[in-house]
This record gives C-alpha cells, sequence and structure tokens, in this order.
C-alpha cells in the first residue's frame, strides 16, 4: 500500500481542505471502480476503503451505502469511457470489420462483463445510470461508427440514403449480441467466434449497401 493512499488517516484531525477532499473522493472511486470489476456485486463498502487505504468512517461519510458508492463508482467509470479505435483499411468492408472486431474485444472482456454483471445484479439502479450508459455508448461505440458510415458515403463507398440509419442499425446489431449471449454462452469471447461474426456482419452491410460496378448488376 503506498504511503499516498495512507496519507488520509495520518492528517491532524479537523474538516480536510478542498484539495485533501477531492483527492480522498479520488481514492474512493478509483478503488471502487477496480474493486467493482474485480468482485461485481460481491463488492464491499469495507472492501473498498481497504483497497483506497482509507478507514471505513471516511468512506461511510461520504456513501451511507453500497448502492450509492455503487452508482458514483458506475457514473465515473461511464463518464471516462473513449471512442474506440480500429486500424484503417482501403475498403469500407475491411475497415467495418476492424471496427466490429475492436468492439467485440471491448464487449467480450472481463472488465466489461464484470462491470455488466454488476449491473445486472443492481438491476433497480439502471434507471438512475440509463442517460449515462447511453451517453457511454454512444461515445465510445456509436460515433466512430456513425463517423466512418458518413466518410465512406461521401467518398461513394456507401449506397444509402442514410448513412445514420444504417449506423443505427449496425450497433442495435452489436448490442443485441452483447445483450442476447449469457456471460457464460459457450463461445463467449473466443476471438474466432467473434471475427467470424464481424466478418458476417461487415459483409452484409457492405455487399449489400456498397455500389457496384455496371457490368455487376443483376
Amino acid at each position: 500500500m503506498s504511503t499516498e493512499q495512507h496519507e488520509p488517516e495520518q492528517r491532524q484531525k479537523g474538516r480536510p481542505s478542498v484539495e485533501e477532499a477531492a483527492r480522498i473522493d479520488r481514492l474512493i472511486l478509483s478503488a471502487a471502480r477496480n474493486i467493482l470489476v474485480a468482485h461485481g456485486e460481491s463488492a464491499s463498502l469495507n472492501a473498498v476503503a481497504k483497497a483506497a487505504g482509507l478507514s471505513r468512517k471516511t468512506v461511510y461519510a461520504r456513501y451511507a451505502s453500497k448502492e450509492a458508492l455503487f452508482l458514483a463508482a458506475a457514473r465515473s467509470a461511464l463518464v471516462d469511457t473513449n471512442p474506440i479505435t480500429f486500424p484503417p483499411a482501403a475498403t469500407l468492408e475491411d475497415r467495418l470489420y476492424n471496427y466490429l472486431v475492436e468492439v467485440f474485444r471491448l464487449i467480450s472482456s472481463d472488465a466489461a462483463l464484470s462491470f455488466q454483471r454488476a449491473l445486472v445484479t443492481n438491476a433497480h439502479l439502471l434507471p438512475q445510470l440509463r442517460d449515462a450508459i447511453r451517453e457511454a455508448s454512444a461515445n465510445m461505440i456509436f460515433q466512430p461508427l456513425q463517423d466512418m458510415l458518413a466518410e465512406a458515403f461521401r467518398n461513394g463507398e456507401l449506397d444509402a440514403e442514410d448513412p445514420q440509419l444504417v449506423a443505427r442499425i449496425v450497433f442495435d446489431t452489436v448490442v443485441g449480441q452483447m445483450t442476447t449471449q449469457g456471460h457464460e454462452a459457450p463461445g463467449r469471447g473466443d476471438p474466432a467466434i467473434l471475427r467470424a461474426y464481424a466478418g458476417l456482419l461487415a459483409r452484409m452491410v457492405c455487399r449489400g449497401l456498397c455500389p457496384r460496378a455496371a457490368g455487376l448488376m443483376t
């Protein structure tokens, strides 16, 4: 345990400074996010306090219940999401494939599955997290897809009147793949299966919506 983690316990008594209070909050949320990913629904306030190097009193003073801390940690994790990145490619089909492989890798990671399990276990709190989940999904997954398809449309690579609708259909398919399979479903997270699914979806979109040479049109 680092000296910095224990410092809050060693400070002089009295109300902490604004900087100290902010630092304690960061320690708690960082520990809570790590515990949430590692232990999911079995995470406890005591475990968070120990991981943060703080007393239970300090944690309980800020979060009266496990649910309150769960909400704060979940919101913090969702706010910190970044748009996914994926390798460039010469064709739209290959770019879409690379995008989908990265998305499926992300949502099948141990961290993502632990977070999903924690959400399912605390399903009664989902209404309070719905907006944060929607914004995180849009920022991390939907926006890169929408930007890619919009650029492909401008470049004449995508034959669709509404690229945003295509992006929405692909996004909904990805979300469906993520939510309809059980966490322990056979093959979930298997790179070969994920690549095959990504390839199939990329072909369905591009070979159905990409312009074809006149001689190939039926």
